[in-house]
C-alpha cells in the first residue's frame, strides 16, 4: 500500500512534518450529529441518518486523507442509558464500548443545542463517561453550533472544560463545529491529526469508507424504513442482503427485512404494499445514484420472532456482529 509522502524541502526549509496516521472514534449521545459528522468528514454518504435516536447500530469508518496524514473515523451507536435495556440495546453499548477501547483518539461528540442553560445534563453525562475508564474523551466537539446563540457557546464551553476537568479528565481540545453546515470541521481534523501517532497510511489515497457495498445497501434500505415507519417499529426491523447478482447492464438486490411479529409484517408492506414499495423506489433510487449503475432491488419481509432479545436472534435476523 502506498503512503503519500510530503515534498523534499528545498535547501534552507526545515524538514517537512512527519506523516500521522491512526484511529478516532465517535462517541456521544443519541442524536448527538455522529452520523451527520461522519458523512462530512468522509465527504459522501458512508452512514446513514434519521431524525429517529439510535439509528447507527455498527462501527461505521470513514477515511479522511490529507497532506500530513490519514485519520479513520468511526461512527459508533449513541449511548444507552437506563437499567431496562433489551438484548440489542445491550450490544449496542457493548459495541461503543468496544470501540472507545481500542482507537487513538476518542472525540465525544455533544449536541450543543440541548446543553445551554442545561448544567444538569453536562453533569449526568459527565457521571455517565465516569464510570467507563474506556470513554474519557481526548477531545470534546459541541455540534450544532448553527443553531446556538454565540453568546451562549463561550459560557457552555467553560462549563464543559471545567466539569470534565474535575470529574473524568480534562479535553485536550474543545472544538464547537456544525456538522449541517461544515463550519469547524478543518480544526477537528487538526486536532485529531496532531493526536496521533507517526506512521503510514492504513487506506489507499482516496478511499472514504471500506464497508462492502452489500452492508451499504442493507443500510440504507434499513434508513427508508426508519423514515417510513412510526413510533416504535423501526426499532424491531433489521435488514440483511441475502443475494447479490451483477452483470454488464444491471446489479441485482435481495434482501430480507426481519421484523418480530405478523402484526408489524402487515405495516411493513402496507396497505395493497404501498409503504414497501415506497421504501423499495426510495433505497434503489439512492443506491442507483452512490454506485452509478442500474439495479433491481427486491424484498420481502419475514417474521424472526424477538429476535432483539438474545445473541442469536441478532445474527439470524443481520444485526449481530
Amino acid at each position: 500500500m502506498k503512503t503519500p509522502q510530503p515534498p523534499a524541502p528545498h535547501d534552507g526549509e526545515s524538514t517537512a512534518a512527519p506523516f500521522r496516521s491512526g484511529f478516532a472514534a465517535l462517541l456521544g449521545d443519541l442524536n448527538a450529529g455522529k452520523s451527520t459528522l461522519l458523512n462530512r468528514l468522509a465527504g459522501s454518504k458512508v452512514a446513514i441518518v434519521t431524525p429517529k435516536p439510535q439509528t447507527t447500530r455498527n462501527q461505521i469508518r470513514a477515511v479522511r486523507n490529507s497532506r500530513g496524514g490519514q485519520i479513520v473515523f468511526l461512527d459508533t451507536p449513541g449511548f444507552v442509558r437506563g437499567r431496562r435495556l433489551n438484548a440489542l440495546n445491550r450490544e449496542l453499548v457493548r459495541r461503543a464500548l468496544d470501540a472507545a477501547a481500542d482507537v487513538d483518539v476518542r472525540i465525544l461528540v455533544l449536541d450543543g443545542s440541548t446543553l445551554v442553560g442545561r448544567e444538569e445534563r453536562i453533569d449526568d453525562l459527565v457521571r455517565f463517561l465516569s464510570r467507563e475508564d474506556n470513554l474519557a474523551p481526548d477531545i470534546l466537539v459541541v455540534n450544532k453550533v448553527d443553531v446556538i446563540e454565540k453568546r451562549a457557546l463561550l459560557p457552555l464551553i467553560a462549563a464543559l472544560d471545567q466539569r470534565f476537568a474535575a470529574l473524568v479528565r480534562k479535553p485536550r481540545a474543545i472544538v464547537p463545529l456544525s456538522a449541517a453546515t461544515g463550519d469547524g470541521v478543518e480544526r477537528l481534523e487538526a486536532e485529531v491529526l496532531s493526536l496521533l501517532p507517526e506512521g503510514p497510511a492504513y487506506f489507499p489515497e482516496g478511499m472514504t469508507t471500506d464497508q462492502p457495498e452489500r452492508f451499504l445497501a442493507a443500510e440504507l434500505i434499513r434508513e427508508k424504513l426508519f423514515l417510513a415507519l412510526r413510533e416504535e417499529l423501526p426499532y424491531c426491523v433489521s435488514v440483511r442482503v441475502e443475494h447479490w447478482e451483477e452483470d454488464t447492464k444491471i446489479l441485482t438486490i435481495f434482501a430480507v427485512i426481519s421484523v418480530e411479529r405478523p402484526s408489524q409484517k402487515g405495516m411493513v408492506i402496507g396497505k395493497g404494499g404501498t409503504v414497501l414499495k415506497d421504501v423499495g423506489t426510495k433505497a434503489r433510487t439512492e443506491l442507483e445514484r452512490l454506485l452509478g449503475k442500474k439495479i433491481n432491488l427486491q424484498l420481502q419481509v419475514v417474521v424472526e420472532k424477538d429476535w432483539t432479545k438474545t445473541a442469536r436472534g441478532m445474527t439470524r435476523a443481520g444485526a449481530g456482529d
